[in-house]
């Protein structure tokens, strides 16, 4: 999530009402929703769509959305691997999938970077063969581009 008035990339941490709590590497500030360049949050019903804190969104315009449209990644929702070896990885992935399913999560962020790019080619050769796995693929550059991977969980 861009944080425009800062020029800076930031992880959504809280909402409240028009603003929001935004992790900017360590760094949290409190900024309005205008102030963000992806506002899409999953709503309470957890159908997918752009936030407007003055309107929630339609059951007609629900139905109407892009099933692949992703939600902010948070730090609840993203697991930083970085400086890991695969292996150890793989173990914190299925921790962190096994907490997915138990809260219901429908989605999960794995943030690998891009290094030598052993850690991603690994997970991302392990993945498929995880039963938490429905599918997976390199993120968007909105969401953390090739450096991190973007996990359906079944």
């Amino acid at each position: 999530m861009r944080v425009l008035s800062m020029s800076a990339d930031g992880v959504v941490e809280e909402v409240h009402g028009e603003k929001v709590t935004v992790n900017l590497g360590g760094l949290r500030t409190t900024v309005r929703w205008s102030d963000l360049r992806d506002r899409t949050i999953t709503t309470p019903d957890h159908s997918k769509g752009r936030y407007n804190p003055r309107r929630a969104p339609s059951k007609a315009a629900s139905a109407t959305r892009d099933e692949d449209e992703l939600p902010p990644r948070t730090t609840g929702n993203t697991l930083d691997l970085r400086g890991l070896h695969v292996e150890d990885a793989i173990v914190q992935v299925e921790r962190f999938l096994d907490q997915g399913v138990l809260h219901g999560w429908t989605i999960g962020f794995l943030l690998h970077g891009h290094g030598t790019g052993k850690l991603k080619a690994g997970l991302r050769a392990w993945l498929p063969s995880s039963h938490y796995v429905e599918r997976m693929e390199a993120a968007e550059r909105s969401h953390g581009g090739d450096g991190v991977t973007v996990v359906w969980i079944r």
